[in-house]
């Protein structure tokens, strides 16, 4: 607990203490500027360079695009077909392969929070007719 205290009600600290060090992170501040974002919660600098080269826009100095709601859906769509078979399992509704691909790169991979996604797309399957 006495080492979780510095972080408390301090997401930047928080940030840079879990992503720091990794997913190309290397800057001082770089966990917190490349944390989770976006649809696709990208994260890692390593990860929006990746992005930056695929729609041609500047995240590494602007991060905070990825949530933008002018650039949201490219940035999310463009990562999204970078997973492997994805579109595939997306035709064939194979949700549970595309969340686990989207969370752990495989698509045998457990789904975290499947109640979570199940529920989601519940919620999304009453106001999109199939």
């Amino acid at each position: 607990m006495a080492s979780a205290e510095p972080y408390a009600h301090n997401p930047q600290a928080f940030a840079n203490k879990v992503y720091g060090g990794r997913l190309g992170n290397i800057g001082p501040n770089a966990g917190w500027l490349y944390r989770g974002q976006g649809l696709d919660q990208i994260t890692g600098e390593d990860n929006f360079r990746l992005l930056a080269r695929l729609t041609g826009l500047d995240l590494i100095a602007h991060p905070e695009i990825v949530t933008s709601p002018e650039h949201m859906l490219e940035c999310a769509a463009a990562l999204f077909c970078q997973y492997p078979g994805i579109l595939a399992y997306c035709d064939a509704s194979a949700w549970n392969h595309v969340w686990a691909l989207v969370g752990a790169g495989r698509a045998s991979a457990p789904v975290i929070n499947l109640g979570n996604h199940q529920a989601a797309l519940a919620a999304l399957e009453k106001v999109i007719p199939a």
